[in-house]
């Protein structure tokens, strides 16, 4: 968690940004705390141990303009990054790891992976997503591949503007991803500019939508993620990579850089009715349970 306990009676520290990005968060969620309210329950905590470098990134449904534009979403994450001077090379590259995309734009990949990301362009953001073969081998075979809800048609859009990489080789190849993460790191050193962790799938109604030539922001979801930041002091490199200057270990759960697919990879989809073309762990060749992020759908 991000905030630490103080004892009863002990002095309120003044929230930093953390503190204000989840006062916020769930003001908008109209959060109740019991009789004490929020601003009660949070004045409990002392944000100030919060690292300055991390920060909360919110959605919430609705269309935002004004002073809220930059409150929310991908926006919330471009004005982020601005305030922390994000650079970064023209050949830096954004992994972007999601358990279900929506139905994609190339204006909007533009205007997420480009303009909020901070990719020099679309091709330079990289797309991790299982294989079939990926979900046939894991550990609960092709009952897995519910958790990774991607249609046919969303799937194949997909494939047609990213490059799609593999999700095995860090030890958890049979273990199918339901994380979210988007990182970018530099393209020799591997050093990280910054990294995602969140809720938000790559969809226009997690991360919202520019409307009204930008003046607006659309989305649909609620979502909630952070984002850490690297300080002069230390850099950020992928877990796995390894260093011996001082640096922070962020724990990516793929290889940096992350295995291509190959020519004979079949990119997982959730609803082929037909069957898969090869047995799973346990002999089927499709789903044997009909569930959906752990619930079942009666």
């Amino acid at each position: 968690g991000g905030g630490k306990r103080v004892k009863q009676g002990g002095p309120a520290a003044p929230p930093p940004r953390f503190g204000e990005d989840l006062a916020e968060y769930l003001a908008a969620c109209q959060w109740r705390d019991g009789k004490y309210g929020k601003e009660v329950c949070l004045r409990r905590y002392d944000f100030a141990c919060a690292p300055a470098n991390v920060r909360l990134i919110g959605s919430v449904p609705g269309r935002h303009t004004a002073r809220d534009l930059h409150r929310w979403g991908h926006m919330k994450l471009r004005a982020v990054l601005k305030e922390y001077s994000i650079g970064g090379a023209a050949d830096d590259v954004v992994y972007c790891q999601f358990s279900s995309c929506g139905s994609l734009k190339e204006s909007w990949l533009q205007e997420f992976l480009v303009g909020s990301l901070g990719a020099s362009s679309v091709s330079q953001a990289k797309a991790v997503w299982p294989t079939e073969d990926e979900v046939c081998d894991s550990v609960e075979g092709y009952n897995a591949g519910l958790s990774v809800p991607g249609t046919t048609n969303n799937v194949a859009k997909l494939q047609q503007l990213l490059l799609l990489h593999r999700w095995g080789g860090m030890g958890r190849d049979t273990a199918m991803p339901h994380i979210k993460t988007y990182t970018k790191v530099a393209q020799g050193s591997h050093e990280a500019r910054y990294s995602i962790l969140t809720s938000s799938n790559l969809s226009m109604a997690a991360w919202g939508k520019l409307e009204k030539n930008g003046a607006q922001l659309h989305i649909l979801n609620w979502e909630l993620g952070v984002v850490v930041l690297p300080t002069a002091a230390c850099p950020m490199y992928p877990a796995a990579q390894l260093h011996r200057a001082p640096h922070l270990p962020i724990p990516l759960p793929f290889p940096v850089p992350p295995t291509p697919y190959a020519r004979k990879d079949r990119a997982w989809v959730c609803d082929n009715t037909s069957g898969y073309a090869r047995p799973d762990v346990f002999g089927k060749h499709t789903p044997t349970v009909r569930t959906m992020y752990g619930i079942t759908q009666d």
